[in-house]
């Protein structure tokens, strides 16, 4: 299909959406399109944790946590519907935490209080509205009492620094060189590309797949 103003070698956008063609050394401002990748969108095997039906996918593309949610809901694998990733328990803390040590990845967890306080649950896959950690207090970890499985990176989280940290992400400080593997952290949700040092910069994010998961595709 064609949708030229006027005949041409090389087209570009006029207005209305109409074509029009110029020699190929003309400056224009230019539109990418980008599509959600169906199935594996990153080209690294899913991996199986020991003892279970649950397979772990790492895929290192940095974008938002909404973006990531978005691509992990799509994917599919070994006809298995995929989310991004809840741990529940410590033995899948630590397989998740040695999936990328040297990676900051997105977990499903995100803090969905509307009231001054803090909530963090789950928010995609089968454990979706379970909750993770309360806090009293809107900023800093003291009030901070952990009601579902958590792991933390240290006592001082989640501390919501700034005010602005609503989601959580895994292996933060380890891959920053301190901090234990697997350890957990609250971060800006819409954090997509390291800052500075890379203090901040968020590296990707975890699919997981297991049997007979109807995605509910939260939107808390």
């Amino acid at each position: 299909m064609t949708n030229f103003t006027r005949g041409g070698t090389w087209g570009h956008l006029r207005g209305q959406g109409f074509w029009n063609d110029e020699a190929c050394t003309g400056a224009h401002t230019f539109t990418i399109e980008w599509e959600i990748p169906q199935g594996d969108p990153s080209g690294e095997a899913p991996l199986q944790m020991p003892g279970t039906n649950h397979w772990y996918q790492v895929v290192r593309a940095p974008m938002s946590f909404d973006s990531a949610r978005a691509v992990a809901d799509v994917a599919v694998f070994q006809s298995m519907q995929g989310h991004l990733v809840t741990v529940t328990s410590a033995e899948e803390a630590a397989f998740v935490g040695n999936l990328a040590p040297d990676t900051a990845l997105w977990l499903a967890g995100r803090d969905v209080s509307t009231d001054g306080t803090r909530k963090f649950v789950w928010v995609d896959g089968p454990e979706t509205g379970q909750p993770i950690t309360t806090c009293t207090d809107r900023t800093g970890s003291g009030t901070c009492r952990n009601v579902g499985y958590a792991n933390w990176e240290s006592s001082g989280e989640p501390n919501n620094w700034l005010g602005i940290e609503n989601c959580i992400h895994v292996n933060w400080a380890h891959f920053q060189g301190y901090g234990p593997r697997g350890g957990w952290n609250d971060i800006m949700c819409d954090r997509t590309q390291p800052s500075g040092a890379g203090v901040y910069g968020l590296y990707g994010f975890i699919i997981e797949f297991e049997p007979g998961v109807q995605n509910t595709d939260s939107q808390l």
